[in-house]
């Protein structure tokens, strides 16, 4: 059995979140599809505050994100603080130009987790 590790959380405000989103390119997508949850790994890319993504999944997954309301999460890890980040939106999806879809979240929130 290993030994209880303690954390420490801090919220994040927007600004911050959208920096941390800008330095990834991988997250995850959650919807529902055929009245399932799915959760879709993406890589992302941030601009202005609108996440740009293409699934790699199959058609069905892009037509069960195009226009409809979905979660978005993307995190790290920074070895100097000891601590990790987490940065969740929520928004509808539009499909733009090719294969492309763009989040314009209509939530953000975001924390740090210190581990010690």
């Amino acid at each position: 059995m290993s030994a209880m590790v303690s954390t420490t959380t801090a919220e994040l405000d927007a600004d911050y979140c959208w920096g941390l989103l800008n330095s990834e390119s991988f997250g995850r997508v959650a919807l529902s599809a055929r009245a399932m949850p799915v959760i879709v790994p993406v890589r992302y890319s941030v601009g202005g505050q609108r996440v740009r993504f293409r699934p790699a999944e199959t058609t069905a997954i892009a037509g069960a994100i195009a226009n409809n309301v979905v979660a978005f999460e993307a995190d790290g890890f920074d070895d100097g603080r000891c601590a990790s980040w987490s940065v969740h939106l929520v928004g509808r999806v539009i499909e733009t130009e090719g294969a492309d879809f763009e989040l314009r979240p209509s939530i953000i929130e975001g924390r740090w987790l210190r581990f010690f």
